[in-house]
């Protein structure tokens, strides 16, 4: 604590002189301190208000700094930055902050804030950005948050918000980033704020928003990041999407839209990512989607018809998740041209007829193939050999049939269910097969059990660490 009153000295003499003080520009990040395990904030408040009236800038992020924020920094009329971000601060947002007019950027996120948004910081009209994410706080967003105009960024991500979204938002038009993730707000999304034409990112995953997704949503030329999912939102997906040039990131997963996925989204030239599983899309897979895509997920859907051998053309796809809908007929020889697809997962669906050996050219796959649940026959083709970087195979509920020997040179492979085919002859005395657990090998009559696969209790930990990984991995964009 002294080196922390020996540094606020040296900045009080500097402060004392009028001269010297116009544009000072102390950081108080001081070296010392992040080795303070525990720090009182009220300690440092009075230095603060009795030396230092000119400050500009105060700097304490990442400091383990404790304790209530004090009112007394309220008193510093010239302060513009304000980072006590990353700490374990408690308690409310002093209201004495609307007495900073020349605030600009203000930075508490990380910390253990509780209590509301107090409408006297929008008095701090020359705020640019507002960083309140990851606390404790509740209550609504003031409405008065209209009043300031110079706002460029909002994140509010990660607390206990509720309430409708602030219509006066519409006010801010100089708003590039809204991002009210992971909190309770509910009601419609205002359409006011498709108005906001200098917006990227609006984030509103994980709340409890009602109604539709208004036509509107084209107007947002700007938008780079559009994520809804979630919430209870739907009707259908509306095609004025595909006017949205710049959009790379779209998420309207675990909602309530249904209808068909318009193939004007085709307009989405530079969209990377489209998530719209657990939601009631109907119609086929369109046959025209962006080329730019990485990862499609329409999984847990009604989705039917065909595969169509046009997604064969994504040539940048590295995830396809088309899990639990109603596709059906054969899959595409063409999937040969999806030459980054690191995870494909074609499970629990309706297609028939033999394995493409054409998959077998797809050697960047390492994630997962899944092809479980469908109505699959013949023998597996010996080129899925070539398949050296996979760690997960799962072909259980078909009609498969032939020897298992094909697995045996997949030398990543970790997890291979087979149950429930035709499969036959001896099962390989390799590694891999005295590891699996029998459920991932039962169902198939005329296997030959030399090798006595392990009972699922001793190898569980195991198998639960591998579906974590591919969990985790096949929500990810590379």
């Amino acid at each position: 604590m002294k080196d922390v009153v020996a540094k606020l000295m040296l900045i009080r003499r500097a402060n004392d002189t009028s001269a010297e003080a116009e544009g000072l520009t102390p950081d108080l990040s001081i070296p010392s301190a992040s080795a303070i395990v525990r720090c009182y904030v009220a300690m440092l408040a009075c230095v603060i208000s009795i030396w230092l009236k000119n400050l500009l800038h105060l700097v304490l992020w990442h400091n383990n700094l404790v304790g209530t924020i004090p009112h007394e920094p309220g008193s510093c009329s010239n302060l513009e930055f304000w980072d006590l971000s990353e700490n374990f601060l408690s308690g409310s947002i002093p209201k004495s902050l609307g007495n900073l007019s020349s605030l600009k950027d203000f930075q508490v996120e990380e910390n253990h804030l509780s209590g509301c948004i107090p409408h006297e910081l929008t008095y701090c009209t020359a705020l640019t950005a507002i960083h309140i994410d990851s606390n404790h706080l509740s209550g609504e967003v003031p409405k008065s948050i209209g009043n300031l105009k110079s706002l460029t960024l909002l994140f509010c991500t990660n607390n206990k918000l509720s309430g409708f979204l602030p219509e006066s938002l519409t006010e801010c038009e100089f708003l590039q980033f809204i991002d009210f993730s992971f909190n309770s707000f509910s009601g419609p999304i205002p359409r006011k704020l498709y108005a906001l034409n200098n917006l990227t990112v609006l984030d509103l995953v994980s709340n409890n928003l009602t109604g539709i997704l208004h036509p509107e949503v084209g107007n947002l030329e700007t938008l780079t990041w559009f994520s809804v999912g979630s919430n209870r939102l739907g009707g259908r997906i509306p095609g004025e999407l595909g006017k949205l040039k710049n959009l790379y990131f779209l998420d309207l997963s675990e909602d309530h839209f249904k209808g068909r996925i318009s193939p004007l989204l085709s307009g989405c030239s530079s969209l990377n990512y489209f998530d719209a599983h657990e939601n009631a899309i109907t119609g086929s897979v369109p046959n025209d989607l962006p080329r730019s895509l990485q990862f499609v997920d329409i999984s847990n859907n009604q989705v039917r018809g065909m595969l169509p051998a046009f997604i064969c053309s994504l040539n940048n796809l590295t995830k396809l998740i088309l899990r639990n809908n109603k596709i059906s007929g054969g899959i595409p020889h063409e999937i040969k041209y999806c030459n980054k697809m690191l995870l494909l997962d074609l499970g629990n669906n309706c297609f028939t007829g033999e394995i493409p050996k054409e998959l077998g050219q797809l050697s960047s796959l390492e994630i997962s193939l899944n092809l479980s649940f469908n109505l699959l026959s013949c023998e597996v083709p010996f080129q899925l050999s070539g398949l050296g970087k996979l760690t997960a195979i799962d072909l259980s509920h078909n009609q498969l049939s032939g020897k298992l020997d094909v697995f045996t040179s997949l030398a990543s492979l970790v997890l291979l269910n087979v149950s429930f085919n035709n499969f036959f002859g001896e099962v390989p005395n390799t590694l891999l097969f005295h590891q699996l657990p029998l459920s991932n090998l039962v169902g198939n009559k005329n296997l030959n059990w030399l090798v006595h696969p392990t009972d699922q209790h001793v190898h569980h930990s195991t198998m639960k660490l591998i579906d974590l990984i591919l969990l985790c991995n096949g929500g990810v964009l590379l």
